[in-house]
């Protein structure tokens, strides 16, 4: 079976230039003289963030949601893979995919050092297959690539968008002349469409430096409905669906000496700890790594998650 990552933005907070994505918003709502709200989950904020700067306009037209993409896309290509980075471990692992919600090409690079992504205009706003294969490594990137500022996922309609073409291709209907049978494929009566959501299915798949927000309802749709076929057996699936998806996460077990930081950590160890039985719930794996335990730095911690990898695989 073949092994995927999916990796979220939290690996490029250890380069110089990683930018979180709050903070893209922040600066795409200073610069359009609106206020940015932290506190609203980024889909939404990015939403009203539109929704503001339209009110204002005396001729306002929806090319305002193109523009801002463009305005992320150009903000993104700072970020560098310096030698000691993290990502550079990845040329090493036995896997043979790489979803990424990154907007960015950065993974590509580690794997081809002169890699020059095409740009195409126009196109599919959805991207359900492979950007390129590196070294036989497939590259996903469902929220968008930033050559083609349409494909950026950043508001709640574009979630939806693509939560709504998944539920369309992985249905669950038995028969096997549907061809997008998620049933069909796994029993072997039709042939895979090698699209990022059919991984979930028929890959193992380690989840690194990923949030999972609750905003992030494609994803979540994923799991919970591979848990649901799983669980529930339906029509015997449990035998054919033999991937494992384990989710790696770094936990920051350092105490503060600031209140407020040390309050704000508490905060999101707890949040933490609820997204981890949740995940658990949902047939997902969860391995902790303690800062404490990885000389107190992100870096470590994620080295020694692809060490993990590396000898035991995703497991």
């Amino acid at each position: 079976m073949d092994n995927c990552l999916l990796i979220g933005n939290g690996l490029n907070q250890c380069l110089e230039g990683g930018i979180p994505w709050g903070n893209l918003l922040k600066d795409i709502a200073e610069e359009r003289a609106v206020n940015y709200c932290p506190d609203i989950s980024m889909p939404l904020e990015f939403e009203r963030i539109v929704n503001n700067c339209l009110k204002k306009e005396k001729k306002p037209t929806d090319e305002l949601y193109l523009e801002i993409k463009k305005a992320v896309s150009q903000k993104i290509v700072s970020a560098k893979i310096a030698e000691g980075a993290p990502h550079k471990q990845l040329i090493n692992l036995p896997i043979q995919a790489i979803i990424t919600t990154n907007y960015d090409m950065l993974l590509e690079q580690v794997f081809d050092k002169n890699y020059v992504p095409e740009i195409i205009p126009g196109g599919t706003k959805y991207l359900t297959k492979e950007t390129t294969t590196i070294r036989n490594v497939k590259f996903y990137h469902p929220h968008g690539i930033s050559t083609r500022p349409n494909t950026i996922c950043l508001g709640y309609e574009h979630y939806i968008g693509i939560t709504q073409n998944l539920r369309y291709e992985i249905n669950t209907v038995k028969q096997s002349d549907r061809k997008k049978s998620i049933y069909s494929i796994l029993a072997g009566n039709a042939e895979p469409n090698n699209t990022w959501g059919e991984r979930f299915y028929r890959s193992n798949i380690g989840i690194v430096g990923l949030g999972l927000y609750e905003c992030e309802v494609d994803l979540w749709w994923l799991l919970t409905h591979r848990a649901s076929l799983y669980y529930s057996n339906y029509e015997g699936i449990r035998d054919l669906l033999k991937n494992r998806i384990v989710y790696y996460s770094v936990v920051d077990d350092i105490k503060k000496h600031n209140k407020l930081t040390e309050k704000q950590r508490l905060f999101e160890i707890k949040a933490q700890k609820d997204k981890h039985q949740l995940l658990e719930g949902e047939h997902v794996t969860v391995k902790e790594y303690p800062l404490s335990e990885n000389d107190n730095s992100y870096e470590s911690a994620y080295l020694h998650i692809f060490e993990d990898i590396k000898e035991n695989g995703i497991n």
